[in-house]
């Protein structure tokens, strides 16, 4: 029998549609700052003059321009498996000439078009989702979502940008749907020891400038940041899993969902659509 709480997951559908619309990814958390998540020091990314070697000798590296860049990116497949973490924090003037920040932090299960996401909110409470994204069929798929201890869950619709918005990370893909004229840079660059496609995009009617680290070794977003005016008011970090974890897909009530099978390759080498 299906169970919902859905006066919960409408509240957490709300944040999502703020993160989306808004593009900021700037949400004000001014009354639920229990739990904060410290980043390394930001500092504003020096363009590559070059792009940077890479030992296999597996990729190809062709040059990047604005005008060229989504072309490119339209080329990276995720991984078919994988895990990783994701910690994003968000950053607001706090009215005395400073800056508040909350953070949050996500451990992420990927088996095919399975994606589970622990979301762990920055009032430390612990929110689950399991999304179903059809890979090679038309349609939508399925979300499931509950808070930790919970034993009733939502149940509905998912479309393809639910997965990324339960880790309150923004879909790079998205760049593909962007004018060219709104790409100011892009090229190479080493982003936390990874060898990254940079893009930076501008938009001057709302005053914000969007950086997105994609990686080329295996086509996931490893760093993004969004800054207003000047100030940066959102920063995503990711990083990949050496080992697989625990690849069950489970309700609250043990009903499993999806468990993945056992591999013999390496869940790198194994690329599927975006």
């Amino acid at each position: 029998m299906k169970k919902r709480d859905i006066t919960r997951f409408g509240v957490m559908v709300a944040v999502v549609i703020v993160l989306a619309v808004l593009a900021s990814f700037a949400l004000l958390f001014a009354g639920n700052r229990d739990r904060e998540i410290t980043l390394p020091p930001v500092s504003t990314p020096v363009q590559p003059t070059e792009a940077p070697s890479f030992s296999d000798g597996a990729f190809q590296l062709v040059e990047l321009t604005p005008a060229s860049v989504q072309n490119v990116i339209a080329t990276l497949y995720r991984p078919m498996r994988y895990t990783r973490t994701v910690t994003v924090e968000q950053f607001w003037p706090d009215g005395q000439g400073g800056m508040d920040s909350a953070g949050a932090f996500s451990r992420v299960w990927v088996d095919g078009g399975w994606t589970r996401t622990e979301l762990t909110l920055p009032t430390g409470r612990v929110r689950h989702t399991i999304v179903w994204t059809p890979m090679y069929e038309e349609g939508p798929g399925r979300l499931w979502s509950w808070e930790e201890g919970q034993t009733l869950w939502y149940e509905g619709h998912s479309d393809a940008q639910d997965a990324d918005l339960a880790q309150w990370c923004p879909t790079y893909e998205d760049v593909l749907k962007l004018e060219p004229a709104s790409i100011t840079a892009a090229g190479y660059e080493l982003k936390n020891d990874v060898s990254c496609i940079f893009v930076e995009v501008s938009d001057a009617e709302m005053d914000y400038l969007r950086r997105f680290w994609v990686s080329v070794e295996d086509g996931l977003l490893m760093a993004a940041e969004t800054w207003d005016g000047g100030g940066l008011i959102y920063q995503m970090t990711g990083a990949r899993s050496a080992e697989p974890g625990d690849m069950s897909f489970v309700l609250p009530d043990g009903t499993v969902l999806h468990e993945a099978e056992e591999i013999t390759t390496d869940p790198a080498a194994e690329a599927g659509p975006k």
